[in-house]
């Protein structure tokens, strides 16, 4: 789990653009060699210069994974990322699912 959030450091912080993932979910960490996770699905993805602290987007994401900010409608930071993150990690402590999954797999 510390991988994933070096990871997730790494989009928000060291690459040229700040990257903000907004789908952080297990389906989403996948298995490299020696079972280092890797964070994927870049779908959703948004580059917002490291200039920008926040910003203004369509809803998008998987429930169950979503900060609040989306719900009261202010704008997007790196932090929703974080957020997605603790309620994976909560799930793997825990050992159990936030949400029921839809048949098709989405949350």
């Amino acid at each position: 789990m510390l991988r994933i959030a070096r990871g997730l450091s790494y989009l928000h912080e060291k690459c040229r653009d700040c990257i903000i993932h907004f789908d952080i979910k297990p389906e989403n960490i996948l298995l490299g060699a020696e079972l280092c996770p890797k964070v994927a699905d870049f779908g959703l993805a948004k580059l917002v210069g490291h200039n920008f602290g926040r910003v203004l987007t369509t809803l998008r994401g998987t429930r169950g994974y979503l900060a609040l900010e989306w719900i009261y409608g202010v704008a997007i930071t790196t932090k929703t990322d974080v957020y997605s993150y603790g309620v994976m990690l909560f799930e793997f402590i825990s050992e159990r699912r936030n949400s029921k999954q839809s048949e098709d797999g989405d949350g």
